[in-house]
């Protein structure tokens, strides 16, 4: 959302991912005992909300770059 602003979000990102992939692997293998209940209504809310993020990512990317104060000589 605001990597076209400040693009070491992208590396804070990568990192973020690469340590929540470990920490849930070890989760799921040593702490948790019985599976949550998921069915059809959640999967379709969150892609339903999917679609919306690349208009947000769009709408703030352009507020970023039109910001005179940002890109200011």
């Amino acid at each position: 959302m605001f990597s076209t602003g400040l693009p070491i979000i992208i590396v804070i990102t990568i990192a973020n991912f690469f340590a929540m992939y470990w920490i849930d692997k070890y989760l799921l293998l040593r702490f948790y005992r019985t599976p949550k209940n998921w069915d059809d209504t959640t999967i379709k809310y969150t892609l339903s909300l999917l679609k919306w993020t690349f208009v947000f990512h769009f709408v703030m990317g352009m507020l970023i770059l039109s910001n005179s104060d940002i890109l200011s000589d």
